[in-house]
């Protein structure tokens, strides 16, 4: 589930793909190069293996060698705590189904969510899933109900160890990111610097606008073929990534997009920063 910033319906977040188990390839880093994407398996029968390669063979062009990081914020570095969202939170339910399924809209209508669908992924009722969305409607826009997201913390750090130029890029309702991101511990000497979080309710610009891309590119003084953003969001992210000249890596725990043109990834640890040695 997310929210965008500035206008709503022009900015939203498209996040209705089905709720199964996706697809996803892997980020290479070498010293001597940079990130480059260097395999892709599939696990879906729906998104063939041969469009995932076909996506890694033309970013192994030298051209599109990635040499530093973006990340977007909510959905990526953070999640919503979802105890405090739904106090009688059960043993067994996902809620992570629900942000990953659903988007926040600001006029409260949801008639085009798949009740039924984000309901089994969670592991409950659909009466349960439209009570958890609108209790989150109300809140999201405090940083206080959000934590840091699975392996954020350590994906930062690999980063930051690598020597990785890393920012964070995104849409808001109103100034929190830098809130957000303190609040979660995810700033610091081993995690985001606190100059290099681009927040459009900052900045004026909202993804997609290439805008706010090229403000965090330029300010970790890399061109844009050579970043790699990685986004929740189709539109705001992958999209407005690319858009930007970019590669767009679409993170999407719940199931790959089956949509051609990025890379899909469903957990930090498929970016791998040893150089595809094995463990």
């Amino acid at each position: 589930m997310r929210t965008d910033a500035v206008d709503m319906e022009e900015n939203r977040t498209r996040m209705g793909h089905p709720l199964s188990r996706g697809c996803f390839a892997h980020l290479s880093y070498h010293s001597q190069s940079g990130l480059t994407y260097v395999s892709g398996r599939s696990r879906c029968s729906h998104h063939p293996h041969q469009m995932i390669r076909h996506h890694l063979d033309d970013l192994r062009d030298p051209r599109d060698r990635i040499r530093a990081i973006t990340l977007d914020v909510a959905g990526v570095l953070v999640r919503p705590d979802h105890a405090l969202v739904l106090p009688d939170v059960r043993p067994g339910e996902d809620w992570d189904a629900v942000f990953f399924g659903v988007r926040v809209r600001q006029d409260s209508r949801y008639d085009e969510v798949p009740w039924g669908s984000v309901a089994a992924t969670v592991g409950t009722t659909v009466a349960r899933v439209r009570d958890y969305v609108q209790r989150f409607h109300a809140v999201h826009a405090s940083p206080k109900i959000w934590r840091a997201a699975p392996g954020a913390a350590i994906f930062l750090r690999q980063l930051r160890a690598a020597g990785i130029p890393v920012a964070a890029i995104s849409n808001t309702l109103r100034p929190m990111a830098f809130e957000v991101l303190e609040r979660t511990g995810l700033i610091g000497s081993e995690g985001l610097a606190a100059d290099l979080i681009f927040d459009s309710s900052v900045v004026g610009i909202a993804k997609p606008d290439p805008r706010l891309f090229h403000a965090a590119f330029d300010r970790l003084g890399v061109p844009a073929a050579e970043v790699a953003h990685i986004g929740d969001s189709l539109d705001d992210d992958v999209e407005g990534a690319v858009g930007a000249g970019a590669v767009g890596v679409h993170m999407q725990p719940f199931g790959a997009c089956g949509i051609a043109g990025h890379v899909d990834i469903v957990r930090f640890s498929d970016v791998d920063l040893m150089g595809g040695r094995e463990g």
